[in-house]
């Protein structure tokens, strides 16, 4: 994670968290997830979310980056991308997801060992299918692969002999809202894409949705080498040379034997009503959520010299939350929206190393957004969250820690 200053966590660290537990079946060669092997297709612009992306198509399937299979009879969208990420329309509602699983598909263990781990670790259930309309079909196919969300009526996650039980959790990872994790928006601060290794005509498999004009939410920090999610370095590799490396050029080693801890909080912040804590420093302590009574409009913040934002609160008019922190010190500083029909659904922070949250304003659901509230410009990056489309903002939370500050802050949203 990337966090305050080597005194607290090195700001440089990269992500590679280890996977949580180990499932029976422990993977011991990383085999990477594709929907028909050692086949090509002819390359195809379809409409996703009102932009045009390539797809391959192979068998009357239209493939993306592997394994993802897209529909072309539903009007389909990018926003689930990375860990998380989605509009609120292909949740499963209530968390849970219901199956089926073909009398002809081998080693149903997988399948069923696969479900165990996703239940063992997040609050999402799966329940065998009865009469519900909309449902995953688990079934014996040229590979591994999968739609990404719910997709309305029955979708398939295929599995040929060879696809293991990670294999099969990293597809019911895309069937609940989980994308690729190199294909981050933010991917290339952390990893290199070496085009020049890349099979012909797969380039456009390592697209990061930014460069696909699409838009939507990380629901993690940072990209995570550990995830259950990551391509593999030597993905689509034309002479053996790795396609993806860190940023340092070396390559990493990629695991399909548990969810990381990342996948479980990304999908977990997914289904909740709740962001992701937007610097991610574990080191401070929480005094607890401060809501409001409806939409929010404004922020307030205590600016302390040498220190920088040490408390806030949101605000609507003259009505304001509760004080995230007890620190009284500093200045009060308080911004809105200029528009009165704006309200916020997002939320950006400055970050100094060594100083913590610097400074802090609000997005609302136009795009529009408050000044910032203390204008310091000394940032090392700037961390942003949106609403999933429909919701906004209701409360706000901060980690505080003696000396620095607020180190941390994130948003509740209505359910």
């Amino acid at each position: 994670m990337l966090a305050l200053a080597a005194a607290l966590l090195s700001c440089e660290k990269e992500n590679d968290t280890t996977a949580v537990s180990v499932i029976n079946s422990t993977e011991t060669n990383f085999s990477q997830e594709l929907a028909f092997p050692n086949k090509t297709g002819d390359l195809k612009e379809v409409l996703l979310n009102n932009q045009t992306v390539i797809v391959e198509e192979i068998n009357n399937n239209y493939v993306y980056q592997g394994d993802i299979l897209i529909n072309p009879n539903i009007e389909n969208t990018l926003e689930e991308k990375s860990v998380g990420r989605s509009l609120d329309k292909w949740k499963w509602p209530n968390r849970t997801v219901f199956f089926t699983i073909d009398s002809n598909l081998p080693n149903q263990a997988r399948v069923t060992d696969a479900i165990a781990h996703w239940e063992q670790e997040t609050d999402l259930r799966f329940v065998r299918r009865t009469n519900q309309r909309d449902y995953i079909r688990f079934r014996n196919g040229n590979g591994c692969s999968s739609f990404v969300g719910r997709q309305g009526g029955a979708q398939n996650i295929t599995l040929a002999n060879g696809c293991s039980t990670g294999n099969t959790i990293h597809e019911i990872g895309h069937a609940i809202g989980l994308w690729h994790e190199q294909s981050r928006a933010d991917r290339d601060r952390y990893i290199n894409i070496n085009f020049n290794n890349i099979e012909n005509g797969r380039a456009f498999n390592f697209q990061t949705y930014g460069q696909q004009n699409q838009d939507g939410n990380e629901y993690t920090s940072a990209l995570d080498f550990g995830s259950i999610m990551m391509y593999g370095p030597f993905a689509f590799s034309k002479n053996g040379q790795p396609t993806i490396t860190r940023k340092n050029g070396t390559t990493y080693s990629v695991q399909r034997n548990a969810l990381s801890q990342q996948d479980i909080d990304g999908i977990e912040r997914r289904y909740a009503n709740v962001s992701f804590w937007l610097t991610n420093n574990r080191r401070g302590a929480s005094r607890g959520q401060k809501i409001i009574d409806g939409s929010v409009r404004g922020i307030k913040v205590r600016e302390q010299s040498g220190y920088g934002v040490i408390n806030a609160a949101i605000t609507r008019g003259s009505v304001s939350s509760a004080w995230t922190t007890t620190n009284t010190r500093g200045r009060i500083k308080s911004v809105s929206f200029s528009n009165p029909n704006d309200y916020a659904t997002g939320i950006e922070v400055r970050e100094q190393y060594g100083y913590g949250i610097i400074d802090v304003r609000l997005i609302s659901q136009n795009g529009n957004k408050t000044p910032w509230a203390t204008n310091n410009p000394r940032a090392n990056r700037v961390l942003r969250y949106n609403a999933p489309s429909g919701r906004f903002i209701t409360g706000i939370e901060a980690q505080e820690q003696s000396g620095y500050g607020i180190i941390d802050l994130r948003v509740f949203v209505n359910n």
